[in-house]
């Protein structure tokens, strides 16, 4: 199997996943290959993508906001 598959079956939320996978006896790998090629390839797919961006994004520059001015306003009482 390869390494970045293996959280796959170590993680505990995916135990139900496992055995319904193994109840109808279709490959693991063979399941998560066609996740990861819907995720490419679909209109649905995509669209999940693009608001996966936009939120890592949106995150990233109110991280940053926040910080500048939680910075600013540490040095406006300190003087």
């Amino acid at each position: 199997m390869p390494a970045g598959l293996m959280w796959v079956k170590a993680c505990p939320t995916m135990l139900a996943f496992n055995e319904a996978v193994a109840r109808v006896g279709v490959n693991q790998e063979v399941v998560v290959m066609k996740a990861i090629i819907d995720l490419f390839s679909t209109d649905y797919g995509l669209m999940s993508l693009g608001v996966i961006a936009f939120m890592l994004g949106m995150g990233a520059f109110f991280i940053r906001l926040f910080t500048q001015k939680v910075n600013a306003t540490s040095d406006r009482s300190s003087r």
